[in-house]
């Protein structure tokens, strides 16, 4: 009788130990870098509309993550699987499975920091645009031609580049064309706020058309929005 209860004892604690081993595994897998790139860090692109198998082979394809089906598994643990957010996202080498569904989960993107300089024609703004945030260019292009947005802005076709006031912004990656666009009447407006007595006048174009001058808006550029300095990536939009 003593025989048998120090063998069920002793499996008992076999049982035990390796439950623990097993958690204490399973917690360091998931908490335990995952991203063994050998750059610092890599950015993940994550498209409006995308599914869960779309950020899955964009992560592998990254080496962000190896263990696909335990990667998928805390995803489904955590809901990541049903509220996939768009944007770009910052892997850093080291991050752990945790780390990675956590920031994806609550879509802390990272921004990009965009600068106009010299843009005297909307085509090429929208190009560069198109370019650096997810819409592309002629999203961007209908946008500025709209007369909807242009009467809301209190634009004209001839005046609506005057809103694009030369300095560098922070943006969303996937910042829609109509937001842009808000966004860059609300800094116009308190540009003009802040000096009341400058005036844009447009001006004759070489090879045809109006354009603005370009260098009152250089004048009253609100250098108090510029990006922090920092890691964030920036695009240069027009000549420096």
């Amino acid at each position: 009788m003593a025989k048998r209860r120090t063998k069920w004892g002793v499996a008992a604690l076999v049982v035990l130990v390796a439950a623990i081993g097993g958690g204490y595994w399973a917690w360091r897998h998931i908490n335990g870098p995952a991203a063994q790139f050998k750059e610092k860090d890599r950015v993940l692109y994550v498209p409006s509309g995308a599914d869960f198998q779309t950020v899955l082979d964009s992560l592998v394809k990254l080496e962000a993550i190896t263990d696909v089906p335990g990667f998928r598994f805390l995803c489904e643990r955590k809901k990541y699987t049903q509220r996939i957010r768009p944007g770009r996202y910052r892997i850093e080498r080291g991050m752990s499975m945790n780390e990675l569904v956590n920031m994806l989960r609550a879509g802390e993107q990272e921004p990009v920091r965009v600068t106009f300089s010299n843009v005297d024609h909307l085509p090429e703004l929208a190009g560069r645009l198109g370019r650096a945030l997810e819409p592309d260019s002629v999203a961007f292009l209908q946008a500025f031609r709209d007369p909807a947005l242009m009467q809301g802005t209190g634009s004209t076709p001839e005046t609506i580049i005057s809103l694009f006031i030369p300095n560098t912004y922070e943006f969303w990656w996937t910042t829609s064309p109509e937001r842009f666009v808000e966004r860059m009447r609300l800094e116009h407006d308190t540009g003009r706020s802040r000096h009341p007595g400058l005036h844009c006048a447009s001006r004759d174009h070489e090879g045809g058309g109006r354009t603005t001058d370009r260098r009152c808006l250089f004048e009253s550029a609100p250098h108090r929005d510029a990006a922090p300095s920092g890691p964030h990536p920036e695009v240069r939009v027009g000549a420096g």
